[in-house]
């Protein structure tokens, strides 16, 4: 235990009064039964870590840090050191969320390649999975590096910035967080292309079937009817 903090409940109480602690139930939340990570991996039962566990962790972890150089001639390290703490869940999300993309383009290559079999559905199913498990542990691993950087923040009296030297101005975190909503957006415009939130028709026939008319006339009557209002 540090030398400031008795216990975990006095090191949590002071970093709440000190910095706004993320959302870790919400980032360690459970969103498939099961997950896997890739192709190699079959799919697991297995939990996500406890949601307080984490946030204690990553409290007592950099807490530490800091006690163990404080008043010591090395004190001047304690920041390098606990900036590496924090920079190491950084790159680990970034990987993740490079992985991610990567899965969600393989994701929509698969949705363009369209193939009723019952291969083509199970492909699909896995690579939801694995999309959806990456981005589960993408939002703990920036859970865990948003609350380590705002720990350092406090220790240090200066903003962590995964480059070295840098410092991340006011006006770079809102274009940051501009940027970022933008992105967001764009990827809740792309998943409504290949999967429409309004209403959806499927109809079926034989592979050498022509009569595109007859197609177009069932869908102007399904059009009228679902757009009449009442």
């Amino acid at each position: 235990m540090t030398d400031r903090f008795s216990n975990f409940a006095d090191l949590a109480e002071h970093y709440a009064r000190e910095i706004a602690t993320p959302d870790y139930a919400r980032a360690f939340m459970e969103q498939t039964e099961l997950a896997k990570l890739s192709i190699e991996h079959e799919p697991s039962a297995a939990k996500m870590p406890d949601p307080e566990v984490a946030q204690a962790a990553i409290e007592m972890m950099l807490a530490t840090v800091f006690d163990l150089f404080r008043d010591t001639r090395m004190e001047d390290f304690a920041s390098e050191v606990a900036w590496g703490v924090a920079n190491s869940f950084h790159v680990v999300a970034k990987r993740l969320d490079d992985r991610e993309d990567a899965m969600a383009n393989r994701l929509q290559e698969k949705l363009r390649e369209y193939d009723p079999s019952e291969v083509y559905a199970t492909d699909l199913e896995d690579l939801t999975m694995q999309a959806r498990s990456l981005a589960e542990c993408r939002d703990a691993m920036e859970c865990m590096r948003d609350h380590a950087a705002r720990i350092y923040l406090v220790e240090t009296g200066r903003p962590f910035s995964p480059v070295r030297g840098s410092r991340v101005s006011s006006k770079t975190n809102a274009s940051m967080i501009e940027a970022r909503d933008y992105l967001a957006a764009q990827k809740a415009q792309r998943r409504e292309q290949f999967a429409p939130s309004g209403p959806v028709v499927v109809f079926s026939g034989g592979q050498q079937f022509t009569d595109i008319a007859l197609v177009e006339d069932y869908l102007d009557a399904i059009y009228a009817r679902v757009s009449t209002p009442g």
